[in-house]
């Protein structure tokens, strides 16, 4: 899979590939999600590559990562690109929401987007799940379902399929909203499907997303989890 976004006014491509099988030694596909960008006359490469279901969980970190990144022109003496110090960052919430945690979740250190981080242990494999603020609508709802469709190798929806594909969660302050979406073929381990569940919560100018991402059945066990986790935030 091929696509393009905008970082800053430049375009850059971003490729997400899936070994076939199983390769040497490994226990699960190999996935490399990589990325072009061309700035100055410079062609800059970035690419992740490892287990399908750990690379298909930071894929968002991923891009986040390339979205920070600051790169001079050519004739700048220090052209090397560099993350965004953490004062320049406007996606950082000025304070972090609180919620109740969901027995068995184990929290983890929130960096890069993430203002929260947790992994769910399962029989044989982990789902993450993250918690990430971005300024304005962020693409919006259906955008933003597409999105973790291609993480899954789905095709598009349009927006007619929008309310068929989601649900809506109360919460104390508004509504969020759900989508629950597995793929069609084992990308894990060769032997099982991947499921994501996401929530969209709009607040004022902020976007909050919360996403599950992992192995079908586990995801599909702890989906009353997610619920009550989505919930029990309160956002800042």
């Amino acid at each position: 899979l091929a696509a393009h976004f905008e970082v800053r006014g430049e375009q850059v491509l971003l490729v997400d590939m899936l070994s076939q099988g199983i390769l040497e030694k490994k226990q699960h596909p190999t996935r490399v999600i990589g990325s072009i960008l061309i700035k100055g006359g410079q062609c800059w490469f970035f690419k992740m590559m490892g287990d399908a279901p750990l690379v298909a969980a930071q894929k968002d970190a991923f891009t986040d990562f390339l979205k920070s990144v600051r790169i001079g022109s050519a004739s700048d003496s220090a052209s090397t690109p560099s993350a965004a110090p953490p004062a320049d960052t406007e996606e950082k919430p000025k304070d972090k929401p609180s919620w109740k945690v969901p027995p068995g979740w184990q929290e983890q250190p929130a960096s890069g987007m993430r203002v929260g981080s947790f992994s769910v242990v399962g029989d044989e494999h982990k789902a993450d799940v993250s918690v990430i603020m971005l300024s304005g609508a962020a693409g919006g709802a259906l955008a933003n379902l597409n999105r973790w469709r291609q993480q899954l190798s789905l095709p598009p929806l349009a927006e007619s399929d929008l309310s068929a594909q989601t649900e809506k969660i109360p919460m104390a302050d508004g509504d969020a909203l759900l989508v629950d979406i597995v793929s069609e073929s084992a990308t894990i381990a060769g032997k099982h499907k991947a499921r994501i569940l996401g929530a969209t919560i709009v607040r004022g100018s902020e976007t909050w997303f919360v996403k599950m991402n992992g192995e079908d059945v586990l995801v599909e066990k702890q989906k009353p989890a997610f619920v009550d986790f989505v919930k029990s935030l309160r956002l800042p």
